[in-house]
């Protein structure tokens, strides 16, 4: 499972409740006879460039009284929130992350890291789901992307300026708690199949990024195909 923060997941939801959107786009509309509520995919981390978003989120916004983001972002800031999670996110036992994953693992983790000069020696205490999304928060800078341009900040700071109602689908507990269930058994599958990914993230992230603006689910389909084991017979070569 890979930390890749521009992966249109289920998961990563924005919901609104009220009007219309027509255009294709990343916004779902599911209507009943009491409400109407949007299900807008959302990219965690964006450019400056990836803006304006397209219309249909601001349509969808500006019609709804609540806004549910998938966790409550003023939450993930306070000190409390960053104690709980550097002390699940590091080995506490006097182990390190090299005896935790495999030879093959670590060798592509040390070869990534060295390539682009990021200092593993000082990710020795992390946990596999720790290094991983160290190093996509890295790529992403790297290439000028960040949460402050991403949709889940950007609309609860509207919502919070607007006076809109701000709820949530988890909370920092269960976040927290199921990024430390994906070292049980995919910690070498989270590090080998992040780093390939990320190697990719200048030519595929534009593809990623298109699609999901224009809500094309075959494109974002054939997209997330393309990156598992068997799938792309030249990427598993390398």
């Amino acid at each position: 499972m890979k930390l890749n923060l521009w992966r249109i997941t289920p998961g990563l939801f924005l919901i609104f409740t009220a009007a219309d959107v027509g255009a294709e786009s990343s916004v779902w509309q599911v209507s009943s006879s009491r409400a109407t509520v949007y299900l807008a995919g959302s990219c965690h981390v964006l450019r400056a460039s990836d803006h304006p978003l397209p219309a249909e989120f601001g349509m969808a916004y500006q019609n709804s009284r609540r806004i549910i983001l998938e966790a409550p972002l003023a939450d993930m800031e306070k000190p409390e929130y960053l104690g709980k999670l550097m002390q699940a996110a590091i080995y506490n036992d006097g182990t390190t992350l090299r005896q935790h994953i495999s030879p093959a693992a670590y060798a592509r983790a040390e070869a990534f890291c060295k390539e682009r000069n990021y200092p593993l020696e000082q990710y020795q205490l992390f946990r596999p789901w720790m290094l991983t999304m160290t190093l996509t928060m890295l790529e992403m800078a790297r290439i000028g992307a960040d949460s402050t341009n991403g949709v889940d900040q950007i609309f609860n700071e509207k919502a919070q300026q607007d006076g809109k109602i701000i709820g949530k689908l988890e909370t920092v507990d269960q976040q927290i708690g199921f990024l430390t269930l994906m070292d049980e058994s995919m910690g070498d599958e989270q590090i080998v199949e992040t780093i390939d990914e990320l190697k990719r993230i200048g030519v595929r992230g534009p593809d990623i990024l298109s699609a999901w603006k224009k809500g094309d689910e075959a494109r974002l389909e054939e997209l997330n195909l393309e990156e598992e084991p068997g799938k792309n017979p030249e990427k598993d070569k390398e």
